[in-house]
């Protein structure tokens, strides 16, 4: 369950940064 959580949040997160690069490009 505490994979599932922290998994989910580093997805979050990195989706975040990925969708940010490919704006400032």
């Amino acid at each position: 369950m505490l994979d599932y959580r922290v998994a989910q949040s580093f997805y979050n997160g990195a989706k975040l940064v990925i969708e940010e690069n490919g704006n400032h490009r």
